[in-house]
């Protein structure tokens, strides 16, 4: 992102007030930036390259949750 990272982004969707489900996909293979999106509020955390299937499935599963 070039103005502020996933965890910057994620910090501001928190302070609208709302619930909103959130699916981190990064290319930083690393604990630290997965704990602090969990932190943060994120729902998962995938990986680069991801598959595309996986992430349609976990999409519909948080949307059927929330329904």
């Amino acid at each position: 992102m070039p103005v502020s990272d996933g965890i910057q982004f994620i910090y501001s969707l928190n302070n609208l007030g709302r619930e909103i489900p959130v699916i981190v996909i990064t290319g930083y293979d690393n604990i630290e930036n997965m704990l602090n999106a969990y932190q943060m509020g994120a729902i998962d955390v995938a990986y680069k390259p991801y598959d595309p299937e996986k992430l349609l499935d976990l999409c519909r599963k948080i949307l059927e949750n929330r329904i």
